[in-house]
């Protein structure tokens, strides 16, 4: 088939006049050019074949965890360190407590009837606030982690601004 076909060519490009044959010649060189674009065009890709793309990629699931969602925690931050995401839009909530509902809570929690002081020398802690170190005896709680919150609302008398913020 391919003898066939070369000899038909032949016989054509024989018999084309010179202007004929620069036409055949140019319009052969144009799209020889258009193909070697077209071939060329993963040429500027890391890898030079699908094959060794392939592997690298098959190495790097080997080594991933096993877990699917460790997997894609891992995936997403080695996309980010290269830069193939953005850095993350989520911005976490923070609860803001009054100054007010601070003291109070801390005075509940000081009282006698809530908790009681720690008796030795050593039952202290050093707490840093503004580059000013202070020291608090350290006490224990007599009721529930669940029952001294309620008790705080109860006693408050329903004003309910820490049970929002509680979880």
């Amino acid at each position: 088939m391919k003898a066939k076909n070369r000899e038909r060519m032949q016989n054509f490009r024989s018999k084309l006049s010179d202007f004929q044959r620069e036409q055949y010649r140019n319009h052969d060189a144009a799209a020889r050019k258009r193909a070697r674009a077209a071939s060329k065009h993963q040429s500027n890709a890391s890898f030079g074949s699908k094959q060794s793309l392939g592997k690298s990629v098959k190495k790097v699931k080997k080594n991933l965890p096993q877990d699917p969602a460790k997997q894609k925690l891992v995936i997403q931050a080695i996309a980010q360190s290269i830069g193939l995401l953005g850095p993350s839009l989520h911005k976490r909530n923070t609860r803001n407590l009054s100054c007010k509902l601070k003291d109070d809570i801390v005075k509940f929690y000081c009282r006698d009837d809530i908790s009681y002081q720690m008796p030795g020398k050593r039952d202290t802690i050093v707490v840093r606030q503004n580059g000013t170190k202070s020291t608090h005896q350290k006490r224990i709680l007599l009721y529930n982690i669940r029952e001294a919150p309620q008790l705080f609302l109860s006693e408050r008398s329903g004003s309910g601004t820490i049970c929002c913020h509680r979880k």
